[in-house]
């Protein structure tokens, strides 16, 4: 596996420490020798980020990838005119070019504010397995990630299927509704309790408020994923880690390169869609977002804020180890 860490200075913690130091935490000689680490300085000048003089950059990464000299105007220009939207694509697109030249069977595109759970590598090279033996009964079908790292707070009730959720809810009304109309026409007894008014306010007060309870709990709360991988083409935030097969990445490049203004999770899925690609997640997911300060610049600030994983906070407690 090749893993691509691109790093920009933040004004405050250099997140970075933490990502490289928890990638590579505890693994074993053998799962470190089958891993390529490159970490990629987004700045033109290298020596503009606070960590190129610590000792753990020449020494823990396998290789620094600096800019081509021929691409240093055009990205001056871009961070000049604070098109940060526009260099970050551009970084993405370098950086996974050189991992992709590296003959890596998967490459791991992880972002430089986030943690890995002790022990991800193995989970991950499991979750990798079950998803090519999940992909054998889809003949034809390719898929482009497997994602690592996804924010719950999308995965909950969508406006898109309020029509779904119209149609399950009076379908619960109107069940519940006769269940209790036949007890009371088949029962004395129920007869006594469920009088004609007792009726009314069951079936247009309770059993409406009880709906709407069970919306206002949540989805994640109600029907949680089950840890283990799962397909997620729909409503998967953000572009914190991915890992792509190796046969995939010059479809990506391809792809990507021509929509280089939108941001880059957005163009992954709008591409995904279009060509059938499958996508899949692990979970609880494997990374955790810890940025506050975007490396896209300030407008990017309060949604870096949000990003989180509840379900990784799992890890350590029973069951997940």
């Amino acid at each position: 596996m090749c893993i691509g860490v691109i790093t920009v200075s933040r004004k405050e913690e250099q997140y970075v420490r933490n990502t490289i130091g928890s990638l590579l935490e505890d693994l074993s000689a053998e799962e470190r020798e089958s891993i390529h680490l490159t970490l990629s300085i987004g700045h033109t000048n290298v020596s503009q980020h606070p960590i190129y003089t610590e000792k753990w950059v020449g020494t823990l990464p396998d290789k620094i990838l600096e800019y081509r000299p021929e691409d240093v105007a055009k990205l001056e220009e871009w961070i000049e005119n604070g098109n940060y939207q526009l260099k970050s694509v551009f970084d993405y697109m370098y950086l996974l070019k050189d991992c992709h030249a590296t003959g890596a069977r998967y490459v791991a595109m992880i972002e430089d504010d986030t943690i890995a759970v002790k022990g991800w590598y193995p989970r991950v090279l499991e979750a990798l397995r079950e998803v090519e033996e999940k992909m054998q009964s889809r003949p034809g079908q390719e898929w482009l990630y497997l994602r690592l790292f996804y924010s719950e707070h999308l995965l909950g009730w969508n406006k898109e299927d309020w029509r779904t959720y119209l149609f399950w809810s009076f379908h619960a009304w109107m069940i519940i509704t006769t269940t209790f109309l036949v007890v009371q026409h088949n029962s004395k007894h129920a007869q006594k309790l469920l009088s004609d008014p007792a009726m009314l306010v069951i079936s247009g007060v309770c059993i409406p408020a009880s709906i709407a309870l069970f919306f206002a709990y949540g989805r994640n709360s109600i029907w949680p994923l089950a840890p283990g991988v799962h397909e997620m083409n729909n409503f998967g935030c953000c572009a914190q880690g991915f890992v792509f097969p190796q046969y995939m990445v010059p479809a990506i490049l391809e792809k990507i390169s021509l929509m280089p203004n939108q941001l880059l999770d957005t163009m992954m899925e709008s591409v995904s869609n279009d060509e059938g690609w499958a996508r899949w997640a692990t979970t609880p997911a494997l990374l955790q977002s810890i940025g506050s300060v975007s490396s896209k610049g300030e407008d990017f600030n309060d949604m870096a804020k949000h990003l989180w994983n509840f379900g990784f906070e799992m890890y350590g407690q029973s069951g997940l180890g």
